[in-house]
């Protein structure tokens, strides 16, 4: 009874048992023993339950509601999440574009930073790494490294 309960609250909810077993914080191979009957009951039922919307009663088949003390449902989120694989540009790039960024921005408010920043920043990381030269090109100053050849990340650049 519960498996098949399992089977129809993933399927209504278009997900897969791999999510479940993510979501409650158990293997996928536990999900698939409960719904397989090898495994008749879980310490995780009731968040198995709460995951699938639905109450625990619904899945021992107590009730044949799903939505009978279910709990709501989550609210939407404000964000959508979403991964993507950024490859940053060289650490010399990212200077020149930080420099770039601060030399554009003397004499803003931290209001105007900031919103400058936000559309900046995109635009900047995008051109860096194409690796266009700018038409201000920024040249560091030549750091003088240390005896061990190690440099403290908090100190800012000699100007």
């Amino acid at each position: 009874m519960i498996g098949e309960r399992i089977l129809l609250r993933l399927s209504a909810l278009g997900k897969s048992q791999s999510w479940l077993a993510r979501q409650v914080g158990i293997t996928q191979p536990a999900i698939n023993g409960l719904i397989r009957g090898s495994s008749r009951s879980s310490a995780h039922l009731h968040k198995i339950a709460r995951t699938l919307l639905t109450s625990p009663e619904y899945l021992t088949g107590e009730i044949n509601d799903p939505d009978e003390n279910a709990p709501p449902p989550p609210p939407e989120a404000d964000f959508q999440a979403v991964t993507l694989e950024v490859l940053f540009p060289s650490q010399p790039a990212l200077e020149q574009m930080f420099a770039g960024l601060l030399l554009a921005s003397e004499g803003m408010s931290t209001d105007e930073l900031a919103h400058e920043l936000s559309v900046q920043l995109p635009k900047a990381l995008a051109l860096a790494r194409s690796a266009r030269p700018s038409h201000r090109v920024y040249q560091p100053a030549q750091r003088e490294e240390d005896p061990e050849g190690s440099r403290d990340a908090r100190s800012a650049p000699s100007q």
